[in-house]
Order: C-alpha cells, then sequence, then structure tokens
C-alpha cells in the first residue's frame, strides 16, 4: 500500500496536465464580475484563469483587493509542489487571473 501512495505522490508532482482545483484562485469581491472560466495549457503545464469583469474600477485595484499585487505561491498539499496566483490586467476593464502549479 505504501508502494501506491508513494507512486501516486510522485506522479502528482510530475503530472504536467494537473491543474489547481477552483479553490486555489482567490474568493472575488463584491461588484467583481466573472465573464469567462477556463483550463488552458502550455509548453510548462496547464493552469485554470479566470477572465473578470472590473467594472468601474481600474484593473490594479481590483488586483490589488485580490491580494495579487504580486503573484502568491503556497504549499499544495499533499502533492509535493506548490499552488502559484498571479492577475494581469487585460483589454476593456478586464483582470485575468491564473492559478497554476509551480516547483
Amino acid at each position: 500500500m505504501a508502494a501506491v501512495n508513494l507512486g501516486w505522490l510522485l506522479w502528482a508532482a510530475i503530472d504536467e496536465a494537473a491543474v489547481p482545483n477552483p479553490s486555489a484562485l482567490p474568493a472575488l469581491p463584491a461588484g467583481a464580475t466573472v465573464l469567462e472560466r477556463s483550463v488552458d495549457c502550455g509548453s510548462g503545464g496547464c493552469w485554470r484563469e479566470l477572465v473578470l469583469d472590473t467594472g468601474d474600477r481600474p484593473a490594479t485595484d481590483l488586483t490589488s483587493e485580490l491580494d495579487l499585487d504580486e503573484p502568491r505561491c503556497r504549499p499544495s498539499l499533499p502533492v509535493p509542489r506548490r499552488v502559484c496566483t498571479d492577475a494581469t490586467a487585460g483589454p476593456r476593464d478586464r483582470l485575468v487571473v491564473h492559478a497554476r502549479f509551480a516547483w
């Protein structure tokens, strides 16, 4: 049984198609509207993405409310890697929030 558990942990650590759970994304402040939810993949792995309508607020204000002025990483147990979240201002009052696994 220990070998199965160890195998699962090793696979979870190297699986490039893995994406964090939706709960890895920050809770949205009042007034933020989700326009799109997606899971995307590229050569560096996969990530979860939210596109938010910032309404009449600048994207930088919403980024601060989400506490994502800087990318944030935290442990993701039991998987031996971190979950990193970040936010990027997009066109037309949009904010794009990402959650991905990192080493």
